[in-house]
Order: structure tokens, then C-alpha cells, then sequence
């Protein structure tokens, strides 16, 4: 089964662990694009795999960023909520569909 988020990220979960990766398009030697999967970790429940999702999210939030600490503050507290939101609105998604 594959969990999709936002971002490109998604989560890939089988009997033994919840693999998060993201998606995203990389270049060929040759320059051509391709679409690639970045691997960022491996974890034994759903709410851990999530934790990182969270984590990277933020990365990706404020990524080529230079603020102050109010304001980076600010952006950590924004980028949660955006990433809560979204975990939340897939919940809801799934208890609609059952």
C-alpha cells in the first residue's frame, strides 16, 4: 500500500516497516529529466514514518532561506500546521471511504 503526501512524499507500507520516500525529477547524464525516488528511511509504525515527514517538510518549507529567529520561529510553526492539516484531511479521507 502507498500513502501519498504532499510534496512528493509518500510512504510505502508492507508487513514488515513503513518506507518514506519522495518523488521528484533528477537529471540524466545526458541532461534528459527523469522522474526519481529519494529514499529517507525506514520505521516500524506509521506515526514515526510521519514524524520525518514532518521534519522534511519543514526542510523543504524554509529550503535557500536566511531569517531572522522570529521569523524562523514563525516558519517551523507554519510549516507544522500546513503538514498537520494535510495528515489530517487523508484521516478524514480514509474514514469517509469506509
Amino acid at each position: 500500500m502507498i500513502i501519498k503526501l504532499s510534496n512528493g512524499y509518500f510512504i510505502e507500507v508492507d508487513n514488515v516497516c513503513h518506507t518514506l520516500k519522495q518523488k521528484y525529477i533528477g537529471e540524466t547524464k545526458k541532461g534528459e529529466k527523469k522522474e526519481c525516488e529519494r529514499f529517507i528511511g525506514y520505521f516500524s509504525n506509521l506515526e514515526h514514518a510521519l514524524e520525518h515527514y514532518v521534519k522534511h517538510y519543514q526542510s523543504d518549507f524554509m529550503a535557500d532561506a536566511s531569517m531572522d529567529l522570529d521569523t524562523y520561529l514563525r516558519c517551523v510553526k507554519d510549516s507544522n500546521i500546513m503538514a498537520v492539516k494535510q495528515i489530517k484531511a487523508l484521516v478524514r479521507g480514509n474514514e469517509d471511504a469506509e
